[in-house]
């Protein structure tokens, strides 16, 4: 199983360098000689006189974890080596090279110069999760404040080798009450490569036709309603219980390797290890939980929380948030280590997250870390994108300025560590759905914003942002960018009922523009959208957006006119969604949507998809992407 100890950082120089040509946003690779692989000498006669050395290179094992940060933290093209070089230092900058260069994993796959015919969007696989409602997230003031969707988690154990059957695995956690022969509150699945007959690439590596259970826990007694984050060695999860009643708890899970770790998503075992104490011999498997309960919390002494932990791999250290409606919408955010490794997670330090005082009160959303300013960043409920500086003992949050709304959802900020900007979506209660741009650098300085639609009272979208892959490859320290820069959202129509595409463009340095440049329906009558997410095809030079909806499907080539996922095509612009866009039927649409590679499935069939939940029925789903295989 997953024994071996990664070495994210090292990587061998020539095959990215040589891999780049092949891969999207090109960001300089400037390796050098002390981050390649070690080098083993042997001998070679030369012209029968002496011998000199030949250097060849170690394999060294890269894991990539696919998950909803790679969305909420990016990394884009720069020529400024001097932060080219600070941003390296960041394990995500390499984890963030390899999930947008997929045309360097599986070396062996012949992508280059090879277009295969799309077979159209292709479900693989679906698996069922038992008795698990992924609700839409209602607004501040009710049971949770928000936060979009939960994410599966795609772990790739080596993208230098071929596709691991047994060691690839996908993983997330319900929003499910757990019990030991019962349901599971998180689930974890491998031989991913299949297709439910004798064609997969597993079934010629393990004879497997379908996905199997790598494990099923019950975790603590709570929920586990947002999403997981996994250890750059794969072996370690960490994700918030929360305890519905009142309080949460931080989990660090070592996945077990021997015993029974459960036989599916309603035979769910306990972790054997639990804080450091052998509770029987079912399994290897250990979790730590910590309680989130800071002193001086808010007079109810209840902080829930629904939100994902964000982890700096650098410093072994988890963000997470928790939250309060009383006496007002307020919080905290905490700062937990050692995380993954060993040792005994704890929390370092703890910060009230309440502005009230310069505003309306407002509950924090999931945290996202920039190794770069040392900030870390967050929405709140208010319509603010707030901050908190890791420096000392005890930090202080800064409340954001941004926005004049009171009453919005809390879904995290995504934040572009090479351009400075930080990127909000908010959905008033009162007026618009809105994405705010701030500086980095300089968070509570003046900041743009677009409207996308009108502001919805049932559902909480939009749930974030993306960008094309123009985006991705401007370097602000050339001006102007070469092609078109765009952002997307999925929003509303102006009556904040029908979910809408929105693409916004830039200005000068990566200024949002304002008004939007278009807006595409996405369905025929009300529904809400799930998050949106980009993935460029180096193979066949097309740039793909995903987004799924919960009803009236506009795509009708899905088969029904309920939920679905469709794939857009953006490489020209802004898309077109009628009756002939590629798109699959989602019973009551998709969570969020997690894409791996793009890899050539005639050399590794089935190992080019997207992973998501359906919200109706509650399966998790592993589709090949449509012009991907």
């Amino acid at each position: 199983m997953r024994r071996f100890a990664v070495a994210i950082g090292c990587v061998v120089a020539s095959a990215l360098v040589s891999a780049q040509s092949t891969s999207h946003r090109a960001l300089d690779l400037s390796i050098s000689h002390s981050q390649a692989a070690p080098i083993a000498k042997t001998s070679q006669v030369v012209s029968n006189k002496k011998t000199l050395p030949v250097p060849t290179f170690q394999h060294t094992r890269v894991g990539v974890v696919s998950d909803w940060t790679q969305r909420n933290l990016l990394f884009s093209t720069t020529n400024n080596r001097a932060l080219l070089a600070r941003a390296q230092k960041d394990p995500r900058w390499v984890q963030s090279w390899y999930l947008h260069h997929r045309g360097a994993w599986w070396t062996g796959s012949p992508r280059r110069n090879v277009r295969i015919a799309s077979k159209g969007f292709q479900r693989d696989w679906n698996v069922p999760l038992g008795t698990v409602t992924f609700a839409p997230i209602i607004e501040s003031g009710n049971t949770d404040p928000g936060g979009g969707q939960t994410f599966p988690a795609k772990y790739t154990f080596d993208v230098t080798a071929a596709p691991s059957c047994t060691n690839d695995f996908v993983t997330i956690g319900l929003p499910a009450t757990p019990a030991v022969g019962g349901q599971a509150n998180i689930v974890g699945y491998n031989n991913l490569y299949t297709s439910g007959d004798t064609s997969g690439y597993c079934y010629s590596v393990d004879a497997a036709t379908a996905p199997s259970v790598l494990f099923a826990y019950a975790s603590g007694v709570g929920e586990i309603p947002a999403a997981v984050s996994v250890s750059l060695d794969g072996t370690q999860l960490a994700y918030v219980e929360d305890l519905m009643t009142g309080g949460a708890n931080f989990h660090v899970l070592t996945i077990g390797t021997t015993g029974n770790n459960g036989a599916s998503a309603t035979a769910a075992v306990a972790p054997s290890i639990q804080n450091g104490v052998t509770l029987n011999s079912t399994n290897n498997a250990s979790d730590w939980s910590i309680p989130l309960t800071p002193d001086g919390i808010p007079a109810d002494g209840v902080e829930n929380s629904t939100t994902a932990p964000f982890i700096d791999y650098t410093t072994n250290a988890a963000y997470v948030t928790t939250y309060t409606w009383s006496p007002h919408g307020a919080g905290y955010i905490y700062k937990i280590s050692p995380v993954f490794g060993g040792g005994t997670p704890a929390i370092v330090w703890a910060a009230l997250v309440d502005c009230s005082s310069s505003g309306p009160p407002g509950a924090p959303s999931s945290p996202v870390y920039d190794s770069l300013t040392n900030d870390v960043f967050f929405t709140d409920t208010g319509s603010r994108i707030d901050y908190v500086n890791d420096t000392g003992a005890s930090p202080t949050v800064t409340c954001g300025n941004v926005g004049t709304y009171d009453d919005t959802a809390a879904n995290p900020p995504v934040v572009d560590v090479i351009n400075e900007k930080v990127y909000g979506a908010f959905n008033d209660n009162s007026a618009n759905e809105y994405v705010t741009q701030i500086s980095a650098t300089d968070p509570t300085g003046s900041s743009l914003g677009v409207t996308v639609g009108g502001e919805n009272t049932t559902y909480t979208g939009p749930y974030g942002v993306d960008f094309s892959n123009d985006y991705y490859n401007c370097d602000v320290s050339v001006s102007p960018c070469s092609g078109t820069p765009l952002l997307y959202a999925a929003g509303e129509d102006d009556t904040g009922t029908d979910p809408v595409l929105y693409a916004v463009g830039f200005g000068p340095d990566l200024a949002i523009n304002s008004p939007a440049l278009s807006d595409t329906f996405l369905t025929t009558g009300a529904a809400d959208a799930s998050p949106v997410a980009e993935f460029y095809n180096a193979t066949t030079s097309t740039d793909y957006l995903f987004v799924g909806v919960t009803n009236n499907c506009a795509a009708t080539l899905s088969g029904g006119t309920g939920g679905c996922v469709m794939s857009l095509d953006i490489t020209s612009g802004p898309p077109t969604v009628n009756s002939s866009t590629t798109a699959l039927p989602a019973a009551g649409g998709p969570t969020g949507i997690v894409v791996d590679n793009d890899a050539n499935t005639t050399t590794y069939p089935e190992a080019s998809s997207i992973y998501y939940a359906t919200r109706t029925g509650a399966t998790l789903v592993k589709a090949t992407q449509s012009g991907l295989n």
